[in-house]
């Protein structure tokens, strides 16, 4: 497995980018290089050797990882060439978004803006978050909903017939509260929380994520600075989007998740668009997840779409800490632990994979 090595400081760039301009210019030399942006997104990464640019040209797809489990920050590079167009491309792309195969993906909404509780009508809670409801308490709770705290969701009536129904009221109540926050306020909307009784600050959580994320900084500092401010001065460039899905992960919980969608299109670059994918809320795992698509057509004939997508995750999936616990029930605390961690590695790499296959895959049939 390559390991992806992100360089924040401005040298580190420099350095990489100088590595990888002799790279594409001795592909160029055979007729293979993959144009000019993908090339500086994959080097400000820091994952694109010589090697990696003459797979990715030849359309094999190129794939890094990153995961540090002292900062429970997960980072993923993936790339591919597909021989179709750009607009095509985006489209396939913009549906898979939106795809219920009843198996990974077993709901999807869009929501509006502002957004309403009727938006919310299809989330609900399964037996597994209803049971992680009734146990939580301060600093032992297992499901994360907006800003709940453990003190509120501790209130529902569990003794009532109708506890199952007023447990996903509740819950759409919260979720709808949580994203007209953010709709309003941007990164500073989304409230702190207690995670396991240790303060999680959001909006710094966000700001962080926000400025390690290599393509924005590399290729569009107005998208960068939208990001940074949003809602504020609504560009031309961008379109906004919402929508709340579940996801039912191999070996995992069910992660009741809403995520935000900025497709950004400059008329100055229009073979390139990027695609941002904020989920700023997950029932489990995932603090926040920020996940950026380029999109480049090359200027050859027939055409041909590069595709970068990086994603950035910040969690309890790789907690794999210590139990306090001790004898028996400890280690076997500690093993579960580190069997979620293992679980999370694979999942951000064979994610990636696959989204890279499979469109390039659907896409040159």
């Amino acid at each position: 497995m390559h390991v992806l090595r992100c360089r924040g400081g401005r040298a580190g760039f420099t350095v990489a980018t100088v590595l990888i301009a002799g790279a594409v210019l001795r592909l160029e030399g055979q007729g293979t290089s993959p144009p000019a942006d993908v090339a500086t997104a994959l080097a400000r990464t820091g994952s694109a050797s010589a090697d990696d640019l003459a797979t990715l040209a030849a359309g094999r797809v190129v794939t890094h990882t990153q995961v540090v489990p002292d900062t429970l920050e997960t980072s993923v590079v993936a790339a591919v060439k597909i021989n179709t167009g750009l607009d095509r491309t985006l489209a396939y792309f913009r549906q898979l978004l939106s795809y219920v195969d009843g198996q990974t993906t077993l709901h999807y909404a869009p929501l509006k803006w502002p957004a309403e509780e009727a938006d919310f009508a299809g989330a609900a809670l399964d037996a597994a978050d209803l049971a992680d409801l009734r146990s939580c308490a301060p600093a032992r709770c297992d499901i994360r909903v907006g800003a709940a705290t453990a003190e509120s969701i501790q209130a529902t009536d569990w003794s009532s017939g109708d506890a199952t129904e007023r447990s996903n009221r509740w819950l759409r109540r919260e979720l709808t509260a949580a994203v007209n926050s953010y709709q309003r306020s941007g990164d500073a909307g989304l409230r702190s929380y207690d995670d396991r009784g240790v303060p999680l600050d959001l909006p710094a959580l966000w700001r962080q994520l926000e400025d390690a994320s290599p393509i924005p900084a590399a290729l569009s500092p107005s998208l960068q600075r939208y990001l940074e401010r949003f809602p504020d001065a609504m560009p031309a460039e961008a379109s906004n989007e919402f929508y709340v899905d579940s996801q039912h992960l191999t070996g995992l919980k069910t992660v009741l998740g809403v995520t935000h969608v900025i497709t950004w299109r400059e008329s100055s670059q229009p073979q390139r668009v990027i695609v941002v994918q904020k989920q700023i809320a997950a029932t489990h795992y995932f603090y926040g997840s920020m996940a950026v698509t380029l999109f480049v057509q090359d200027a050859a004939t027939p055409p041909a779409t590069y595709v970068v997508y990086t994603n950035r995750a910040r969690g309890d999936l790789l907690r794999g800490a210590q139990s306090p616990q001790a004898g028996l029930r400890g280690r076997i605390s500690t093993i579960g632990a580190s069997v979620q961690r293992r679980l999370g590695e694979q999942l951000v790499k064979q994610s990636a994979e696959r989204l890279m296959t499979s469109m390039k895959s659907a896409l040159e049939q």
